[in-house]
């Protein structure tokens, strides 16, 4: 039995399944695709991954073994600040996930953690302190002790007022339905 995932909808109309599997540091090849078809059987919807993690066809390899229809598994995908951005580099880094994952991917995002830049601090540590802004009570998992201690030193982390706002809105930053039937243009018609 799989279990129905709510969505919310983006400011593109796509719907997104608030809960997904993201493979970040997930090994290419076996461990990434069976992580991802074991979540697609038990009901996952959303697989978030990114070129630089060097997994994102196995991804896609997993999404067609599982017999989920492509378009019923919202894939997100990324292009790092690392991967320097100019307009060319961007299309073409989004041609070549596309190509990796089916030829379309529901969300493309440009990662970029500026606030984390800003604080000196990493994004997970950005994340927690958010989190405990908010009057959340923040559960990271790490069984890595270098890990642990960022975690842990996030408390430290102070967030100004515009920051805890830019983290509230992060549909401002949503670049969304790349390669799907539409004109490509990743900066003037997907930017929402």
């Amino acid at each position: 039995m799989t279990v129905a995932v709510a969505t919310r909808q983006l400011p593109s109309g796509a719907s997104i399944p608030v809960i997904g599997l993201g493979v970040y540091e997930s090994g290419p090849g076996d461990e990434t695709y069976n992580s991802v078809l074991t979540a697609l059987k038990l009901g996952y919807r959303h697989v978030d991954t990114a070129r630089f993690y060097q997994n994102e066809t196995d991804v896609y390899r997993a999404i067609v073994d599982s017999g989920v229809p492509r378009d019923e598994v919202f894939v997100t995908s990324k292009v790092f600040s690392i991967e320097a951005w100019t307009y060319d580099s961007v299309v073409e880094a989004t041609k070549t996930s596309a190509a990796n994952l089916g030829g379309y991917v529901d969300l493309y995002l440009l990662h970029a953690p500026e606030v984390a830049g800003e604080l000196n601090a990493s994004p997970a540590q950005v994340l927690i302190a958010w989190s405990i802004a908010k009057g959340f009570v923040t559960l990271p998992k790490s069984v890595k002790q270098h890990r642990l201690k960022e975690n842990l030193e996030a408390h430290n982390v102070k967030l100004s007022g515009e920051q805890i706002a830019k983290l509230d809105s992060p549909d401002d930053y949503f670049l969304s339905s790349f390669l799907n039937g539409r004109p490509f243009d990743p900066i003037k018609d997907y930017a929402v």
